[in-house]
């Protein structure tokens, strides 16, 4: 049974990491359990400096500017596509 649960985590953990969107979760404390690529990539930190941190130190105030910077862009990029 445990070995049964360990590769169904496995499999979401691999469905998760592959997505372009940004996956954070955290525990019933809010320190962070999972954090996906992309996520990464929009908060600028590395997965080994933020795991089991409060969720409210990943989006201090100097990464909000970086992740609005982003989805701004991304929001003009496909509206130029259109």
């Amino acid at each position: 049974m445990e070995m049964k649960l360990k590769n169904r985590e496995r499999f979401l953990s691999t469905i998760l990491d592959s997505i372009d969107e940004g996956v954070i979760a955290t525990n019933e404390e809010g320190s962070v359990t999972f954090i996906n690529p992309y996520a990464l990539k929009l908060t600028g930190w590395k997965r080994k400096d933020i795991l089991n941190q409060p969720l409210q130190q990943l989006f201090a105030i100097e990464n909000y500017r970086n992740i609005l910077i982003c989805h701004l862009s991304r929001i003009v990029s496909s509206q130029n596509d259109s």
